[in-house]
């Protein structure tokens, strides 16, 4: 068993929000921190892993020097990307009068983002001397940039330093200056900095564990969030475990479907209640076929266009602090080749209560959780075969406020029949992303 653990601690009011398909927290160096446990989770013994098991990639093949991985929800964009020295990469806004642009950037390195104006980067992109309305520069960046008279605006992240930089960056809009706006947590995006340099990997599993502990919690959701989706007053939020399952059918078609396994829980009642949900992520207009999935629950919108499975146990449970639970997501094929993902929690990190197995229709051959570095050259819609145990607001991309907030997170994964366990400790950063979280939901 392999695992990553992050802790959390709020005493200030933060926002936490829903609805990017990234979890800018923690890039999980897998093959690099491991450490042995000597202890067990669901009657599975958990010991270190090897870095034989992964499998490596150059990553600068994998497409992010030419393009970044990223997704948005309306007033949000999130990504990645790698700069190579005297490479920057530009995003277009046109944007009202009093509004902000908000950036958050993490770097390996130094970097430096500009605010121009049409001008002003005309002349940074075509190399002449150039002037900015405002920057900020450093491999931690938070800025707010606010705009007196509406037009289009360029954001401009630039490596100017001799290396390689690794760039997670978060951008919104919003009518008042705003930190970050994505879940925290444990995220593997099969990348991982190892001695100052990047590495890329990947692997397959069929099983990853969330476990869940909450201390203390007093959520409330505002009046506004990007997202454009919010419930005022309302006091729940979210723990999401998420997964991409990858099906090859028998006609050697690769299908990618996103698995969320969640607990969503009431911070003013202490109750919860779980949901799954599950999302055709094989291409750009891919949906769920009713006719071709079963389960406990059925094929509903989002949006009223994107269609998507979704069962959820709606009879809150009572629940006394510390709480403790351990998400589960497991994946295989039945005896007629039809793939199917089970959803289950545990209260007592033995026994485990499936409360739904969803199948997949179509004949395969092969099923299996994987974890793969974004590739934007490649054809798959969001360009992330992640995983992520991640915190965020509750439901249909709506954000909340977090008073205080405290929550510890150990992320299980098993390769073949061995079990391997993963920790990480909580950094400083920990807190401060905090600040700002979203939720993931497509679209």
């Amino acid at each position: 068993m392999l695992s990553m653990h992050v802790n959390f601690s709020i005493d200030y009011n933060v926002k936490l929000a829903i609805g990017i398909a990234l979890a800018m927290m923690v890039i999980a160096p897998l093959i690099i921190a491991g450490s042995a446990a000597a202890q067990s989770i669901l009657g599975y013994e958990v010991t270190e892993p090897q870095p034989n098991m992964f499998s490596y990639i150059n990553p600068i093949t994998t497409g992010l020097t030419k393009y970044p991985a990223q997704s948005g929800v309306n007033d949000t964009t999130a990504g990645m990307v790698i700069l190579l020295p005297s490479y920057y990469l530009p995003f277009q806004y046109n944007v009202s009068t009093g509004q902000y642009i908000n950036i958050y950037v993490w770097s390996n390195q130094s970097v430096t983002v500009y605010l121009m104006n049409n001008g002003e980067y005309l002349s940074f992109s075509s190399g002449e001397s150039y002037n900015y309305i405002g920057e900020a520069g450093g491999n931690v960046i938070e800025k707010a940039f606010y705009i007196s008279n509406g037009g289009t605006y360029y954001i401009v992240i630039d490596n100017n330093n001799q290396g390689t930089a690794f760039v997670l960056y978060e951008i919104t809009e919003s009518p008042s200056p705003e930190g970050p706006v994505f879940p925290v947590g444990i995220a593997d995006y099969g990348l991982a900095m190892l001695q100052g340099n990047l590495v890329a990997y990947e692997y397959s599993t069929n099983m990853f564990v969330g476990e869940v502990t909450i201390y203390n919690a007093s959520t409330v959701e505002p009046n506004y969030c990007p997202s454009l989706e919010n419930e005022p007053g309302n006091d729940w939020f979210s723990v999401q475990l998420n997964v991409v399952m990858l099906v090859q059918t028998v006609n050697g078609v690769n299908q990618y479907y996103w698995l969320q396994n969640v607990l969503e829980f009431n911070s003013q009642g202490d109750q919860f209640q779980v949901l799954d949900n599950v999302w055709n992520d094989s291409g750009s207009t891919s949906v769920i076929n009713s006719a071709l999935i079963s389960g406990n629950g059925g094929v509903t919108s989002s949006d009223g266009s994107v269609l998507y499975y979704d069962w959820g146990v709606e009879q809150p449970e009572s629940a006394t602090l510390p709480f403790t639970i351990y998400l589960v997501i497991k994946t295989g094929l039945s005896s007629n080749g039809y793939p199917w993902a089970a959803f289950g929690y545990s209260l007592n990190g033995q026994s485990t209560t499936w409360y739904d197995n969803v199948t997949i229709k179509i004949p395969s051959s092969y099923v299996d959780i994987v974890v793969t570095p974004p590739n934007p050259l490649s054809s798959k819609y969001v360009p992330f075969n992640d995983a992520e145990l991640v915190i965020a607001g509750p439901w249909s991309s709506e954000c909340t406020v977090a008073n205080t907030l405290g929550v510890e997170l150990v992320f299980t994964l098993s390769m073949v029949v061995i079990w391997f366990q993963y920790r990480t400790c909580g950094i400083s950063a920990c807190t401060r992303l905090n600040q700002y979280l979203t939720h993931h939901q497509y679209p």
